[in-house]
């Protein structure tokens, strides 16, 4: 635990490195570098690992990636360009690594999570993917930047504790306390999830149980309440810096999880508020060219693999000669579709005509599925509890002047929720909406205890100690990991490939199949299924893949 807590602070150094190189010499920024500064390094990070793999495989860039962004780090520290705290990482990092130790893997870890970020190290991009197995189509950038600090020495390796850095950044913000409705819902955001873990049936809840593997709902979460306190934030300060930051933490939840794609709207509509009737000022902003040039190549990346340019969306598909069959991509999507609409038996998900051509599937799947999950439960009471105590509230005259003022924007902010909420209906499995969820809920506390007359009963240091309680409940309930060889030992993890076995070789390319869905990240060529035949070449020293089906 304490080399992985220190070996994530030591990220955080690197990552805090390439903040300050980006703001200096791209945004010519010379200000210090603040905890959501740390956004800039991911931007970046991330925009380089796309671009790059184009041409070269990520494997060759860790260590290049460490000496240059630690050294920047040095340099601005010893310019005084640092401002973040390390010791709160390191703190948060422990305890959060703590409590998530003993996790293991979720299905997607094993099935093709740890396979695409294999290719990602070993071979530059490569078309048609998708053809080995369909979910290798999945494009998430997220897998990039595990791909390039994934570290592995013998059973030693870090993807699985990468994930932890995000939520310190998210953590971090409680002791960034101020009177604003900004904190008050970051704070309330925080507690939900901890409070949520600490309460839930499975160990450490569903929503922190997903952390220490390679799962992309948690993340692309953090980074949608992110987003949203940073939306809020905008509309307190009206600064363009909060603003920069809301377009690149939007963006990279998008980019992790493209179910969120309906975050966009918050965006655009800030940048409509921000520059108002001097719109074409949008596209002179650097950090919008640089955004738009990150989905730029992310749609090369996604037609390449996949022939998608929005995987697995078929109406972005082009249909190259290296693509799946369409009608596996459109079987797919409707898999997923149907899989998320289906209840909990799921015995009918691919019965599309019940689950995508109809309606039929909604009132099984609110009774079995949305009436007996949780977090969707304690979000609608929450949400409806909070509303109904406004209306209460602001009829005995319990709201403060303030109130008044913002209720259009309240509003606003509502109905810019809808997309988002309409987009995970599509597909409505509740960790594709966790944030959604979380922050729509958190947002009506927030308001209610930023604008009650009585809120002087509850200072901002009561709401700072509610969290560091809830992190003590929770390390409480993980007291088992705190053993010494836990402590000084670094995470292991011992896979087994004895049900790993050789099918077939195509032009000197062995291809493996594993009987039990579980590749995890084996170094040869490895697929789930024998349905398909393949058909494997180089050209141009580009590895391409074709299926033929039988």
């Amino acid at each position: 635990m304490i080399f992985s807590s220190f070996f994530n602070l030591f990220l955080i150094t690197v990552i805090a490195g390439f903040s300050f190189a980006f703001k200096k010499y791209f945004l010519r920024k010379e200000e210090a570098i603040t905890n959501l500064d740390l956004l800039y390094g991911f931007i970046f990070l991330i925009f380089f690992s796309l671009v790059i793999n184009f041409f070269l495989p990520l494997k060759y860039f860790f260590f290049g990636i460490i000496l240059i962004g630690f050294s920047c780090f040095i340099y601005a520290l010893r310019k005084e360009k640092i401002k973040i705290n390390f010791l709160y990482h390191l703190i948060i990092i422990f305890v959060l690594t703590l409590v998530v130790y003993e996790n293991g893997d979720n299905v997607d870890t094993p099935m093709y999570h740890l396979q695409i970020i294999k290719w990602l190290q070993n071979e530059k991009i490569v078309f048609g993917l998708s053809n080995l197995e369909i979910r290798f189509g999945s494009s998430s950038l997220w897998f990039n930047l595990l791909a390039i600090f994934k570290l592995k020495i013998n059973n030693f390796t870090n993807e699985y504790i990468f994930n932890l850095i995000p939520f310190s950044i998210l953590i971090y913000q409680i002791f960034e306390k101020k009177n604003k409705l900004s904190f008050f819902f970051i704070i309330l955001s925080i507690s939900f999830f901890l409070f949520f873990s600490f309460l839930h049936p499975f160990n450490n809840g569903v929503i922190l149980n997903h952390l220490h593997n390679t799962e992309l709902d948690t993340v692309a979460m953090v980074f949608f309440i992110l987003s949203f306190y940073l939306f809020l934030k905008f509309y307190e300060d009206d600064n363009i810096d909060t603003l920069r930051l809301l377009i690149i933490s939007s963006s990279i939840c998008i980019f992790i999880k493209i179910s969120y794609v309906g975050l966009s709207i918050l965006l655009f509509y800030s940048l409509l508020k921000f520059y108002k009737k001097n719109l074409y000022l949008i596209f002179k902003e650097k950090i919008n060219i640089f955004v738009l040039f990150v989905i730029f190549f992310w749609f090369i990346k996604n037609y390449f693999i996949s022939g998608c340019l929005i995987f697995p969306a078929t109406f972005t598909c082009l249909n190259p000669e290296w693509a799946p069959n369409f009608n596996e991509i459109d079987f797919h999507a409707k898999e997923i579709k149907g899989f998320a609409r289906d209840t909990r038996d799921r015995l009918r998900y691919t019965d599309f005509e019940h689950t995508i051509h109809s309606l039929d599937w909604f009132i099984p799947w609110f009774k079995d599925y949305a009436l007996n999950t949780s977090l969707l439960k304690i979000s609608f009471f929450v949400s409806f509890f909070s509303i109904i105590s406004l209306i209460f509230c602001k009829f005995v005259n319990l709201l403060n002047y303030e109130f008044d003022k913002k209720i259009k924007l309240y509003t606003i902010i509502c109905i810019l929720f809808i997309p988002n909420f309409y987009i995970w209906f599509q597909a409505p499995e509740i960790r594709f909406g966790w944030g959604s969820f979380i922050s729509f809920s958190c947002f009506f506390v927030a308001i209610l205890l930023f604008h009650i007359k009585l809120k002087k009963f509850f200072n901002l240091w009561f709401y700072q100690n509610v969290v560091v309680i809830l992190f003590s409940l929770l390390i409480y309930d993980n007291k088992n990991n705190l053993s010494i060889k836990n402590l000084y030992t670094p995470y292991i993890k011992n896979i087994n490939y004895s049900r790993i076995v050789k099918i077939s070789e195509i032009n000197g390319y062995d291809i493996f199949r594993s009987t039990n869905w579980q590749c995890y990240d084996f170094k040869e060529i490895c697929v789930n299924s024998e349905k398909k035949k393949y058909e494997i070449e180089k050209k141009y020293n580009y590895l391409i893949i074709q299926s033929n089906f039988n």
